[in-house]
């Protein structure tokens, strides 16, 4: 893995940070900051990383991982009925997916997931 964030009220601060960073990265990993990946931004805009936007006191799914999320419990809920997935199968995959999307804060999203008879 080789993405990195830094938090810091101060912008200045963070621009100052990145020379020495990008130094270390260089002699001590062989590896270069990339221009286009290295950006500075406001914390209340949020930030994408690893499959998810993050705030200051909240981290949210993005909704693309989300609906494949859904697509693929609801794809192995029918195989399931089917009769071509076991049991062991189908709960070891749904406990793993209701797993990952307990990670972000999704309690609310969850609950409805399971009103609507999931």
């Amino acid at each position: 893995m080789d993405d990195i964030v830094f938090f810091n009220p101060d912008k200045e601060q963070l621009k100052g940070w990145r020379e020495p960073i990008a130094q270390y990265l260089g002699e001590k990993l062989k590896l270069r900051l990339k221009e286009s990946a290295t950006f500075f931004n406001n914390r209340d805009n949020g930030l994408s990383f690893l499959g998810a936007r993050v705030f200051p006191n909240l981290i949210r799914i993005h909704p693309e991982n989300l609906k494949r999320a859904i697509r693929n419990m609801r794809t192995q809920k029918w195989q399931y009925e089917q009769g071509t997935e076991t049991y062991t199968h189908f709960l070891d995959s749904q406990n793993s997916h209701w797993a990952y999307l307990s990670v972000y804060d999704t309690l609310a999203l969850r609950r409805q997931i399971v009103a609507k008879g999931f």
